[in-house]
């Protein structure tokens, strides 16, 4: 792209210099053309990702409709892969997990992919979804020990409940005698946090 813009031919006994400039014209149509290719390549890739995004969740629909929990987790698990924006496929799979976690040994994967739904939601516009998913994690996490219990105690002060909330209070009470088991529970402050404004990290002092 850089040409030159004489030779080096020696004329009188000295040596002619050589100027080198950038050839403009060569440069552009470089430039033009790996953009085309950089386009035609995403587009290609968007497209295909679409064909096969597709059929995987329909496969999954179908894998769920027929309670084969196995399966819907393979193909969600599939288009999670391949997806730029998996949300959906993340909650969908969270769900899964949800409903088929009666087995102990797929606690520890239900829970993994509650929190990998959780952190692909929007806090501002999925609240309802985010506070469901929630709820079940607490639950799933006071099925798997007392070692859980400050990070089931962390998730309730998360959920933020509206105070007097039976079902998170049932909870607290659950992990804090989980914490007493274990050797977690240590004395707190009284005064540490306001029961208007911060009501659950106030309750587990005062529980």
């Amino acid at each position: 792209m850089i040409s030159p813009s004489s030779n080096n031919s020696v004329r009188g006994g000295k040596p002619k210099s050589v100027q080198w400039h950038w050839n403009l014209p060569l440069l552009f149509s470089s430039s033009l053309l790996l953009l085309l290719l950089l386009t035609c390549v995403f587009l290609a890739s968007r497209y295909r990702t679409s064909r096969i995004a597709a059929p995987l969740s329909q496969m999954a629909a179908e894998a769920h409709k027929a309670g084969d929990f196995e399966r819907e987790v393979r193909w969600l698990s599939q288009l999670v892969a391949i997806e730029k924006n998996p949300k959906d496929a993340l909650v969908r799979m969270a769900f899964a997990m949800i409903r088929n976690v009666t087995r102990i040994d797929k606690r520890e994967s239900a829970r993994v992919a509650i929190l990998r739904a959780i952190a692909a939601l929007d806090p501002a516009e999925d609240v309802s979804i985010i506070t469901e998913l929630r709820r079940e994690l607490i639950q799933i996490l006071l099925g798997m020990g007392t070692s859980w219990a400050n990070e089931v105690e962390r998730q309730i002060v998360l959920l933020d409940a509206p105070p007097g909330d039976p079902m998170p209070t049932l909870w607290l009470a659950k992990c804090l005698y989980a914490q007493a088991r274990s050797g977690e529970w240590r004395m707190r402050d009284p005064n540490e946090f306001q029961q208007a404004d911060e009501y659950w990290q106030w309750l587990g002092i005062h529980t």
